[in-house]
């Protein structure tokens, strides 16, 4: 049977601040409180890049969680459910031991990968 409903995909770049799931996830991720959030939306919109430039711009540190990582931080290893650094920094959590076991092989693939491509160019 098909259903008269069409399923629609959250649009990531957006906050939407009538979502109280997507506000709650928002101020964990930026490391702010509600009325700082709504305060930089108010601002510059609902846009998660302005915001962020917004909430930087008025002295709030942004989560080192999104830096891009560096050859340095290789390997990465899964403990349990945490993805770390190779000095030990967590990067990530995940619901699974199993998952954060195949995201770190990846990820040492995708870097073990990017540095023989460097080397043999």
């Amino acid at each position: 049977m098909v259903s008269g409903t069409k399923r629609t995909t959250p649009d990531r770049s957006k906050i939407e601040v009538q979502d109280p799931k997507q506000v709650k996830y928002w101020t964990k991720a930026l490391g702010v409180s509600k009325s700082d959030l709504f305060s930089a939306i108010d601002k510059v919109g609902n846009a998660a890049a302005s915001v962020r430039k917004e909430l930087q711009r008025r002295g709030h540190p942004m989560p080192d969680n999104d830096k891009p990582l560096k050859p340095e931080d290789f390997p990465i290893n899964a403990e349990g459910r945490k993805i770390k650094k190779q000095d030990g920094t967590p990067i990530a959590e995940t619901a699974d031991p199993a998952v954060a076991e195949d995201v770190a092989d990846r990820l040492n693939e995708d870097e073990a990968r990017r540095e023989e491509d460097k080397w043999s160019a």
